[in-house]
């Protein structure tokens, strides 16, 4: 028979988790599940639809494309001498 801790637990946006007991499986919570197969990871959330919906109309700029100012913005500024 195997023994049913430690186990290994995954969330939908978080690293998994060992956790050796039954207190610690309920203080993670509900949004913890024993597989990564429980998440219906297809299901676009309300937030990526609107910004695919916005890249698409043109409104938005792609999100690597904001990752890209983001770091240009938070990049040190060159002195001149």
């Amino acid at each position: 028979m195997k023994a049913e801790f430690p186990k290994m637990l995954y969330h939908r946006t978080e690293n998994p988790r060992i956790v050796n007991d039954p207190s610690e499986l309920e203080a993670l919570g509900p949004d913890w599940k024993e597989s990564p197969a429980e998440f219906d990871m297809h299901r676009e959330t309300e937030e990526s639809f609107k910004r695919r919906t916005e890249q698409a109309q043109g409104l938005a700029k792609p999100a690597a494309d904001e990752d890209a100012d983001e770091a240009v913005e938070a990049a040190p500024k060159s002195r001149k001498k």
